[in-house]
């Protein structure tokens, strides 16, 4: 059986300044780099909506980031060693 994913956080959020939406990894400003918000959003229409989501038809919104039913992207560095080492 699989789970249908209703949205996934992209790791951007306005916690810090309301509308001034960053990635939270780098700081960096959305409004700097591409991003696809649904009609409407964001709007903070509850006050709470904080957290970047991308949603089933791939537009972005803004959602309360604990009430959300929502997945989430990892973003990792990876360590590939030394020089010539093949994984």
């Amino acid at each position: 059986m699989s789970r249908s994913i209703a949205s996934l956080w992209l790791g951007a959020s306005d916690t810090l300044t309301e509308g001034s939406f960053v990635w939270d990894s780098s700081g960096s400003s959305l409004a700097q780099t591409f991003s696809k918000w649904s009609t409407g959003s964001p709007s903070n229409l509850t006050g709470k909506e904080d957290c970047v989501v991308q949603t089933s038809s791939n537009d972005w919104k803004a959602v309360d980031c604990l009430a959300a039913d929502q997945s989430t992207i990892c973003e990792m560095v990876v360590d590939r060693g030394p020089p010539g080492l093949k994984l």
